[in-house]
């Protein structure tokens, strides 16, 4: 059957498949949802790597917003124009002590879904920013 074979290849969308990508012991997935109402998900490229004391996660938002149309950098939100805002799920194996946003506290929900911890946070991006995510293991 199809699922069976989706299953097998990893491709399934568990996050159990996701987590078991990431390198070493801690496996770290994170998922994204525009929050935005437009199309600039796209033009918010993301980089995650993890080590032994956490994980990266680096993001830019390259929208040039003189060559789009409203309906991709545009919202109904009243945000500027450009603005990619995105909702972070972060799936990890090992808890997490804390999250930095280029070196400053970012507050974030925990819980747990489908035997993982999930940490959720919500980030704007201007056209042209980008930002750096830090996450600490609590070893």
């Amino acid at each position: 059957d199809e699922q069976a074979l989706f299953t097998a290849l990893g491709m399934d969308g568990a996050v159990s498949t996701w987590l078991a990508a990431g390198s070493g012991d801690h496996g770290v997935a994170v998922a994204r949802n525009n929050a935005a109402a437009n199309k600039l998900d796209v033009y918010v490229p993301m980089e995650v790597t993890d080590d032994a004391t956490g994980a990266t996660i680096r993001l830019e938002n390259t929208a040039d917003i003189a060559a789009l149309p409203d309906y991709v950098d545009g919202n109904p939100l009243g945000l500027p124009e450009g603005t990619a805002r995105t909702r972070f799920t972060v799936y990890t194996l090992t808890p997490v002590a804390g999250f930095t946003r280029d070196g400053a506290v970012l507050p974030v929900s925990s819980g747990q879904e489908a035997g993982a911890f999930a940490y959720t946070f919500v980030l704007d991006l201007a056209p042209g920013e980008a930002t750096t995510i830090r996450l600490e293991w609590a070893l």
